[in-house]
């Protein structure tokens, strides 16, 4: 499968497993999408495994799920860093922050917006209206759609 499509699908297990993130409401009974997130949450350790083999779409992926799973994530016992080379550090540590379920900095935040207007509007309209403890994961998924993981 060429990579671009190999990313598509992954974006598509990943979106399908936000859970409370989705725009199920109205639409989806929430039993159902707390089993979609569930059964994604699954498979974190396969996909963090073909990460650690160097795969870039599944090093993306991997990590906008375990921002989002930062238990299942904290159990597998991978240090982010393994699936980011050449990643800027205040990304490193964005991605430390919503993998370990910490809230982080807003110097740190501002700092990852800086460098992409569309981001940072995005983030202000979207992410900082949203409970504190959910912005760093969604944050991360954004970067990992604009394919800065």
């Amino acid at each position: 499968m060429p990579s671009a499509e190999r990313n598509q699908l992954l974006a598509l297990v990943v979106h399908i497993g936000l859970g409370e993130d989705t725009t199920w409401q109205g639409y989806t009974p929430w039993a159902v999408v707390r089993s979609c997130a569930r059964a994604v949450e699954a498979l974190l350790p396969d996909l963090t495994a073909w990460a650690l083999e160097g795969t870039h779409e599944a090093r993306t992926w991997a990590l906008a799920l375990a921002a989002y799973n930062p238990d299942s994530w904290i159990s597998l016992g991978v240090d982010v860093v393994q699936l980011m080379p050449g990643i800027d550090t205040a990304t490193v540590h964005l991605v430390r922050h919503a993998t370990s379920g910490t809230i982080p900095a807003e110097t740190l935040i501002d700092t990852i917006l800086a460098s992409d207007d569309d981001l940072r509007e995005y983030y202000q309209e979207v992410i900082a209206e949203v409970p504190q403890n959910r912005q760093a994961r969604q944050l991360v998924l954004e970067l990992a759609v604009a394919g800065r993981l």
